[in-house]
């Protein structure tokens, strides 16, 4: 569970924490899905059961807003010449946001099934998933859980067998508005995203057939981005 101090929750002016706990279970994505992947048998739908391609078994992003409780009008320094005007009234906020990646296909390159992707087979008792500790960019699943199926036969590997990486990402604020006139009024504010400049990283290569990249990321989302800006109120 989460648990939020009373002295915290005070000085918290508004935010929430939602957290998502699910299982998508499907026979065939739908064609409109970014993540979906083509069945292999049509007449055989039943073995295509399995984890749909936006099965997200765990999200939790939360939004806050931290009013400072230093300077003129907060709890600390607030009788202090110069300084309580100077951190006076700034407020922190942000989006931080965790989540499990997208499920991840497995393909191999020949198809004997017409339009439609072939996948391979799993190794007997073998886990496609590495332990997190194990899980390096050169080789970010058990490339070794996988073996090409037959020519001419339909792979059993589910249509997704694992993940691919998640997301940890924090989106953070500094703000503090300046009353110029009865009207007028300015904001100060500098925002960064990706503020911990957390690698994003893309998803692995899924081609069995191509053992350069097969379980290799070789891309990742943008870095730390920082910006300031003026704001005028009238």
């Amino acid at each position: 569970g989460i648990v939020v101090t009373q002295d915290f929750a005070n000085l918290i002016e508004g935010g929430s924490l939602p957290y998502t706990w699910s299982k998508l279970i499907n026979d065939i994505d739908g064609p409109s899905r970014a993540n979906g992947v083509a069945y292999q048998d049509v007449y055989n739908l039943s073995a295509e059961r399995g984890v749909g391609g936006y099965d997200t078994p765990h999200r939790f992003v939360a939004s806050y807003v931290y009013q400072v409780p230093f300077g003129r009008h907060g709890k600390y320094l607030s009788s202090v010449v110069v300084v309580k005007d100077l951190f006076a009234d700034w407020q922190v906020s942000g989006i931080t946001e965790f989540q499990v990646g997208l499920p991840l296909t497995i393909t191999q390159s020949f198809a004997a099934w017409g339009p439609n992707t072939q996948r391979p087979n799993v190794v007997p008792n073998a886990n496609p998933s590495l332990p997190r500790a194990d899980r390096t960019t050169a080789r970010w699943f058990n490339t070794d859980a996988f073996v090409a199926s037959p020519a001419n036969t339909l792979g059993f590997a589910p249509r997704f067998p694992l993940h691919g990486p998640g997301v940890n990402n924090w989106d953070l604020s500094l703000m503090r508005d300046f009353r110029l006139y009865e009207r007028l009024k300015m904001q100060c504010r500098a925002e960064a995203y990706s503020a911990m400049n957390h690698p994003q990283w893309g998803n692995p290569g899924n081609n069995l057939s191509n053992r350069n990249t097969f379980g290799v990321i070789t891309s990742a989302g943008g870095a730390r981005s920082i910006e300031l800006a003026l704001r005028f109120f009238f």
